[in-house]
């Protein structure tokens, strides 16, 4: 009996740890549509348009795989799409928990993209600091 709870506390932790991530593989249509409602592990996203994730992976990192030149400290939360996604417009939300802030103060938090050489503030990004 002790083996088999074992057992079934080792495969739910795994599909658990394995959870962080989503892959569409190309040739896949996984398309949110717009308005729409799409969560995964703490990234919410609501396009206003149709917004398709074919051949796209987003994986849920602790530290980012580019990191800022200008020694700017981020929070030990970010995502990481695969490849160039196709234009986005809508709602992006990133649920954190305060552990992951590094000492940031959250009313400064800002939203930053990395544009494959440079990272730049979204401009139209609000923070809600609640």
């Amino acid at each position: 009996m002790k083996f088999l709870m074992i057992l079934t506390f080792i495969f739910f932790t795994g599909l658990i740890a394995m959870a962080q991530n989503i892959f569409v593989y190309t040739g896949t249509t996984f398309e949110i549509s717009a308005n729409e409602t799409f969560h995964t592990n703490g990234l919410t996203l609501v396009p206003s348009s149709a917004f398709d994730l074919d051949g796209l992976s987003i994986s849920k990192n602790t530290t980012l795989t580019f990191p800022a030149t200008s020694g700017a400290t981020a929070i030990s939360r970010c995502y990481l799409f695969s490849a160039n996604s196709p234009a986005y417009s809508g709602t992006v939300q990133i649920d954190y928990l305060d552990g992951e802030l590094n000492g940031l103060t959250e009313s400064t938090l800002e939203t930053n993209n990395y544009d494959g050489s440079i990272w730049t503030p979204v401009t139209s990004a609000t923070n809600d600091a609640t």
